[in-house]
């Protein structure tokens, strides 16, 4: 959805907004181009760079993937009447704002890329 928003951005663009190292960007993308749901074109401006597209398969999906996310946002919020999610939303944003999270990003991403960034355990577990 963030592509959606800023189409033709570059790999480091997009990661910078995701607050991701870029090296998960780059596998998030190889992962969503082999999906066939965004494609790399030269950078207009910066032949050095990409510049990361939606393609129509993804453009598709979009309306069916809000979808399921604004279910499974209705089933965890099922105990809470109206003024209880706004009062909820609220709170988050603040905190969101606080720890220095984009809008829209979920601050457990950057919890799980500084994991994934730790040197291996004994166990081999990150």
């Amino acid at each position: 959805m963030l592509l959606e928003r800023s189409e033709g951005n570059t790999q480091q663009q997009l990661a910078d907004a995701l607050r991701i190292h870029r090296k998960v960007m780059v596998g998030l993308l190889d992962d969503l181009e082999q999906r066939d749901l965004v494609e790399r074109r030269r950078h207009p401006s910066d032949r050095r760079a990409h510049a990361i597209h939606l393609t129509e398969a993804a453009r598709e999906l979009l309306p069916r993937a809000r979808r399921v996310a604004d279910q499974h946002e209705g089933e965890i919020l099922t105990p809470l009447d109206a003024s209880e999610r706004a009062r909820l939303s609220t709170v988050l944003r603040r905190l969101a704002e606080h720890t220095g999270s984009p809008a829209g990003i979920h601050p457990g991403l950057h919890q799980s890329v500084a994991r994934s960034r730790r040197p291996d355990d004994s166990s081999g577990a990150r």
